[in-house]
């Protein structure tokens, strides 16, 4: 199913690199101005409507898929790497891979080892926030990139998370994976995607999707099965990469209360040796305890760190997951936070340096 239709731009509600947010004929719909380049009032615009036909809840904004003031569109780009490729929206964005290779007359490089950089690798994209910020308030001087992968949003100017972290200083860098596009870097893989967040001085990474996780009650059928993958080649390429854990004390969903089924599926799939944060709370040593009852490579590692909820209150960031505040779920703010809080620990043994004075400290 696909559906679209015509209409005018009666007002530009915001504006941001990469994004801006319209009504068109009274209803909200946003463009991509990479693709579609920039709208004004009263341009007769080509929306697709598909996933508000379907009431999706990544839906909600009709996508702007031409402007018919224009007859044509050229916006130069970087390389000659195309993402979002074989769509008829498909852009040349470039890539940090093509400008590092070596050149054709240059020895083939060697595998890279990537220096045990912490990375935490999120099967949403909401866990970001709450581990950026107790990153931050851990270790204060840490440099953190974000790397989105390609399994959910494609365009990263469709995350206000991100946006909101950049602007309070809780993430230094994002960089775009695969398919995905629209991050300060470009990269053709998340492995890669970490290659160049340490080549631009990032102390640690949070991987994630962007927004728009799916997912299904089978046991395999959610996108949060990449972490599956990128934690292994990740720790297999010597960094030191851990999968965050979904917990939730408020979800409606039985088979999502306490550790979510998916973290299940993705913690006994593992292959490689691997820790899991665990705060030091009753939530924590339940979730040690689900670890040795299942079969993983897993081992819990207990953090020492203040109130949770703080993370978020210090840095004014607001997270909503699943439709819910986040803040709101406090077995979820204690896992997430614990997960930052080994990052700066990670960090403060590889580089001695001493942590900030956040609400993270250790004690």
């Amino acid at each position: 199913m696909v559906q679209f239709r015509t209409g005018r731009v009666e007002e530009v509600l915001s504006s941001r690199r990469g994004l801006q947010r319209v009504v068109v004929d009274g209803e909200p719909a946003y463009a991509l101005t990479e693709i579609v380049g920039e709208l004004t009032v009263g341009d007769p615009v080509v929306v697709n409507t598909t996933a508000v036909s379907l009431g999706l809840g990544t839906g909600g904004h009709h996508v702007v898929h031409w402007n018919l003031n224009r007859t044509e569109l050229a916006i130069p780009g970087p390389g000659h790497l195309m993402k979002a490729r074989y769509l008829s929206e498909q852009i040349d964005t470039g890539a940090w891979d093509e400008y590092s290779a070596p050149g054709p007359d240059d020895p083939p490089p060697e595998v890279p080892d990537l220096g045990g950089i912490p990375v935490a690798v999120c099967s949403l994209h909401s866990h970001v926030g709450v581990v950026a910020a107790a990153v931050r308030s851990r270790l204060g001087s840490a440099r953190v990139g974000y790397v989105m992968t390609d399994a959910a949003s494609l365009p990263l100017a469709m995350s206000n998370l991100v946006a909101e972290l950049r602007d309070r200083g809780l993430l230094d860098l994002s960089v775009s994976t695969g398919q995905a596009f629209g991050g300060d870097l470009e990269a053709l893989t998340p492995a890669s995607g970490v290659e160049a967040c340490m080549d631009r001085g990032m102390d640690a990474v949070i991987m994630a999707m962007g927004p728009g996780h799916a997912g299904t009650g089978a046991a395999l059928g959610f996108t949060g099965l990449e972490v599956v993958g990128l934690v292994d080649l990740l720790n297999g390429l010597g960094a030191r990469a851990t999968p965050v854990v979904r917990w939730s004390d408020t979800d409606p969903r039985r088979r999502h209360q306490g550790l979510s089924h998916h973290s299940r599926t993705i913690l006994t799939l593992l292959a490689r040796p691997f820790e899991v944060p665990v705060p030091p709370t009753d939530r924590g040593r339940e979730l040690a305890r689900e670890l040795t009852g299942i079969e993983t490579r897993g081992r819990a590692v207990e953090v020492a760190m203040a109130d949770p909820v703080g993370v978020l209150e210090d840095h004014g960031v607001t997270i909503r997951s699943m439709g819910r505040p986040l803040a709101n779920d406090r077995g979820a703010i204690e896992t997430l936070a614990a997960v930052g809080t080994w990052v700066g620990d990670r960090l403060e043994v590889a580089t001695g340096r001493v942590g900030g004075s956040g609400s993270l400290g250790q004690q």
